[in-house]
């Protein structure tokens, strides 16, 4: 989230961060965005700006029948016909279609970086990559503040949310290269290793040690205001959310 922006939005509107916990807040949120961009513009119509942008439509398709109880992938195949899958992709292409949400071929905070949208669900990872200026198409600047909130849930629906990770592979080769490959992952993912990785990437610890009181110290001592609020966040994440485990391709 760019509270740069949502706080001169909020201010004139009397939207509210407490909305964004749903889907269905985030969509309502969208409209009186674009209402109000648009209204910035008066000899202009129809020009508001979106809002919001999902990283991945997969993992927001995946975690939002989920859920609501349902499961997207049934058989091997997606299962297009519940309800449930109904109401996750008419509570995104709608608002697409109407300018008020981004389909865009491309990471999110792309589109942060020109000002074209306020906010996005997207990897832990990505924060690293969250610009601290944007850039609007006049060429102005104004600085970016950042916020981090929990993943939204659909309303009535259980708190849930994608955990996925490409990992590390090791290739069959001589024993000398394969006892090689097991000690460096080994001390890698030891956590006082991890966290460091993790203190400078925004990924997330792999195993529960790390992620538990080494990472709470470890958070005290971390410079990057980003990845510490990332941290903080998912801490609370993991004690409100359940986790669905998927492996990324």
């Amino acid at each position: 989230m760019n509270t740069t922006i949502f706080d001169r939005f909020a201010e004139e509107t009397g939207a509210r961060m407490e909305d964004l916990q749903t889907f269905e807040g985030i969509i309502k949120t969208a409209e009186l965005y674009y209402e109000w961009t648009d209204q910035q513009t008066a000899d202009v119509k129809n020009d508001g700006k979106m809002f919001f942008m999902s990283d991945s439509l997969f993992n927001f398709a995946l975690s939002g029948c989920k859920q609501l109880g349902a499961e997207l992938i049934n058989d091997g195949a997606i299962n297009f016909t519940s309800p449930q899958y109904r109401k996750v992709w008419e509570s995104y292409y709608k608002p697409a279609v109407l300018g008020h949400m981004a389909v865009y071929d491309g990471y999110a905070n792309d589109l942060v970086k020109t000002g074209d949208i306020v906010c996005s669900t997207g990897s832990t990872a990505g924060v690293s990559f969250f610009p601290s200026t944007v850039t609007y198409a006049d060429n102005t600047t104004e600085p970016a503040e950042l916020a981090i909130c929990p993943y939204p849930v659909f309303e009535g629906g259980k708190k849930i949310a994608v955990q996925r990770g490409a990992g590390m592979s090791v290739i069959k080769s001589t024993k000398e290269k394969g006892k090689a490959a097991a000690v460096f992952l080994k001390w890698f993912t030891s956590p006082e290793n991890n966290l460091r990785f993790v203190s400078s990437t925004g990924y997330l610890p792999v195993t529960k040690e790390a992620f538990g009181e080494l990472m709470s110290k470890e958070i005290e001592s971390i410079s990057d205001e980003k990845i510490k609020m990332l941290l903080e966040t998912s801490k609370i994440m993991t004690k409100r959310i359940q986790v669905l485990h998927t492996t990324a391709l």
